[in-house]
């Protein structure tokens, strides 16, 4: 509820937000009861200088050893079991959507654990279910650390996502290491040793016995990008992955599909660094491509995404930047200027720290009747900024049931010259119709629609041994190939000058040539390219605290923006806001996108989650002569206020935040009974939100939109 500028009530007409109980695994029940006392000491450092050696964790082989031992009276042992996390990074945790599975990145492991129980989604005591150890590469031992020079190979961002039809959990580490396994890997090694006799878990790549005679689950990527790596991305269809570093590129590791075979232009052989046919070659996928593409006039990029062309497969790659520049980038074709959108021209005065971004297809909005429905909150709340076509939809969180943040104008900077101060009581009666004419000529994107939300996710698992066809878009189930090192075919690709290389066979050798200035910067800011995106895609980009939808080109439409800042009041949290731990907390870098449900999770480190929907109008509107058509309202900000005032005492910022269907058995089982209601139409699939802070704390949410009302429920 808020007051409109009338006085009176104004009710969202979407619905409210459904919410039930909130659930606590603190860190007492997960390490013992000195956890929270050992972290409150350890947060007394600067974060600048390290922890002193006894209170420092040394990993998990002698975090083993030590429960083994039950050493609860020694002060000191908690800290030798209670892992301490890295700082100022991206989302470090993650939940598999085809296992029960979730994925804790501390420093430079993973600790695996199964939950148990729906609704809480207890974590298992003490022990994860399996720690993997990611291996260090040659060349990270060159490149070192950025963030941590005592631990260089901390990982900096976790990710789960599908590859093809099979599952990965994708890490990138400070040294520039990427990894990447297969979590059905994961699944069957905790499952046969789930019962290890000496209380041990196994720890993958560490010299520990293990009582299995499973094979360890195996890196399907070990590679590194030359420096700090930071953003994640995985393609579906098109089986890729990218990652940017802060060499300020973008790389994309585009796996060997099929066997080299003839086609239009040949077998897949670039016989030089300047082949004609090389994006086709590429295309074929014959063999594994390392592509780089070098943005030399960016700044260090936190997160990636692709752009899809009009079949679904990727066709750019796109990054932000830390001054919240966003790049675009033609994977496949060479010579191809860069796509550059710039930070927003709303206040020249003003700092914008890209954080985060997702590129939505037309299929992700909700289509909806009413400006009301598309930005969620009146009309008259809105700021509008003609000449920037920015509406400022800041004031709709007062709108949101029990949102644990407040109000604050993001244009409160503004320079005279905009002219937004008073002009928003004039778009609510300058938003007419555009005529069926119009409509019929626009850009032909259709709205999912409700029947679009509710289907759900097929389990893909068991179907290993089917074959792919040698084209890199087609939908059957493929596992790329690991080809043994005499085998390996692989080159190096840099599409902006077209150029070719044999893969480098040593670490000194590839950073050679990533120090060699193969990709020329032609920067295009409009033109053909810019109107091709427009009608394949919008943008949402996330920075310290604001969020922008924007469209690349076409008609002109209004962007929306919105702005989230943080209640700084008396208190535990207002005091721990000012705490050192918190510097560089704004950062909307935890970026999660939800087909199923047409969400988008956004994660602070701040400790807060935005459950944000995009909309679409079912006819669009004008005002001002730009169309109102897409837009995003706010759904909820998790933790919900009132248990953020009950259970958030001593405020720490976010490690992660992990989004994946409700498990409906063990470690290993995708559908049980709740699976079968559902297909029946009984009940809508449940999605659990767990939200893990730096004070080892665990927060789980249950959420699913209600297949009749399309609301968003929370329980």
């Amino acid at each position: 509820m808020m007051d409109s500028s009338n006085g009176a009530k104004w009710e969202r007409p979407f619905k409210s937000i459904s919410v039930g109980k909130c659930y606590v695994q603190s860190a007492q029940d997960r390490f013992g009861p000195r956890a929270a006392k050992a972290s409150l000491e350890r947060d007394n450092y600067h974060p600048a200088y390290s922890l002193p050696e006894d209170m420092n964790w040394p990993g998990p082989e002698e975090s083993w050893q030590i429960l083994d031992h039950h050493d609860d009276d020694d002060p000191l042992s908690i800290f030798r079991r209670m892992p301490t996390m890295q700082s100022y990074r991206n989302n470090l945790t993650a939940l598999s959507r085809q296992h029960n599975l979730y994925l804790v990145a501390y420093q430079e492991y993973i600790y695996v654990y199964v939950p148990h129980s729906v609704p809480t989604q207890t974590l298992s005591h003490r022990k994860p279910e399996l720690c993997l150890a990611p291996p260090t590469t040659p060349a990270a031992r060159m490149v070192g650390g950025y963030q941590d020079a005592q631990r260089p190979h901390a990982i900096n961002h976790l990710i789960v996502g599908m590859l093809g039809t099979q599952e990965v959990v994708v890490v990138c580490c400070d040294d520039g290491d990427v990894i990447a396994y297969y979590t059905q890997d994961v699944a069957n090694y905790i499952l046969a040793t789930c019962d290890w006799p000496d209380g041990t878990p196994p720890v993958q790549g560490c010299d520990l016995f293990c009582p299995t005679n499973v094979e360890a689950p195996r890196c399907l990527l070990h590679e590194n990008v030359g420096k700090s790596a930071w953003g994640l991305a995985v393609h579906s269809r098109s089986r890729l992955i990218a990652v940017t570093c802060n060499r300020h590129e973008i790389t994309v590791f585009a796996f060997a599909l099929a066997t080299p075979c003839s086609g239009t232009h040949g077998r897949d052989c670039c016989v030089d660094q300047f082949c004609r046919y090389v994006d086709s070659h590429v295309r074929q996928r014959a063999r594994n491509w390392r592509i780089v593409i070098s943005l030399e006039n960016a700044s260090n990029m936190p997160n990636v995404c692709f752009i899809d062309d009009v079949c679904g497969a990727a066709e750019y790659v796109c990054a932000i930047d830390i001054y919240g520049c966003m790049w675009a980038a033609d994977i496949w074709t060479p010579h191809q200027p860069l796509l550059l959108v710039d930070a927003p021209s709303l206040d020249r005065r003003r700092e914008w720290h890209g954080w985060g971004l997702v590129a939505l297809s037309p299929e992700h909005f909700v289509e909806v009747e009413t400006p009301e429905e598309l930005l969620g909150l009146p009309m008259d709340s809105i700021k509008v900024h003609p000449r920037s076509r920015v509406l400022d939809i800041s004031k709709g969180f007062s709108v949101i049931p029990d949102n644990p943040c407040r109000t604050s104008s993001l244009f409160a900077g503004l320079s005279s010259t905009d002219d937004g101060d008073d002009y928003h009581l004039g778009l609510q009666a300058s938003l007419d119709s555009e005529s069926d004419e119009e409509q019929q000529g626009g850009d032909g994107e259709q709205a999912g629609g409700a029947a679009s939300l509710w289907q759900a996710l097929e389990n893909s698992l068991g179907r290993r041994g089917i074959c792919a066809s040698n084209m890199a878009g087609g939908n059957s189930a493929y596992r790329p190939r690991a080809m043994e090192p005499e085998e390996r075919l692989d080159k190096v690709y840099f599409p902006q000058s077209g150029r070719v290389f044999e893969a480098p066979d040593t670490a000194e050798e590839l950073m050679m040539l990533l120090d060699q200035p193969w990709s020329p910067n032609n920067v295009e800011v409009d033109g053909e390219s810019v109107n091709k995106l427009s009608q394949q895609c919008h943008f949402l980009r996330f920075f310290a605290q604001e969020t922008e939808l924007l469209r690349l080109g076409g008609k002109q439409e209004w962007k929306v923006f919105c702005n989230k800042s943080r209640r700084n009041e008396s208190g535990s949290i207002g005091t721990f806001m000012n705490h050192m731990m918190f510097r560089a907390a704004r950062r909307l870098s935890m970026v999660i996108e939800l087909a199923e449900l047409s969400l988008v999770v956004v994660g602070s480190a701040t400790g807060q989650v935005m459950l944000l929907t995009p909309t679409r109008l079912a006819r669009a509107r004008k005002a001002a002569e730009a169309r109102l058509e897409h837009g995003f309202r706010i759904e909820a900000i998790l933790p919900l206020l009132p248990d953020e005032q009950k259970m958030r005492r001593n405020a720490r910022p976010l490690h992660g935040v992990a989004v994946a269907p409700v498990q409906e058995g063990g470690v290993d089982e995708g559908h049980g009974q709740r699976g079968q209601a559902r297909g029946k139409g009984m009940d809508p699939r449940r999605f659990r939100v767990m939200l893990h802070y730096r004070n080892h704390d665990v927060w789980t949410y249950e959420i699913w939109r209600e297949q009749e009302t399309e609301r968003l429920c929370i329980f």
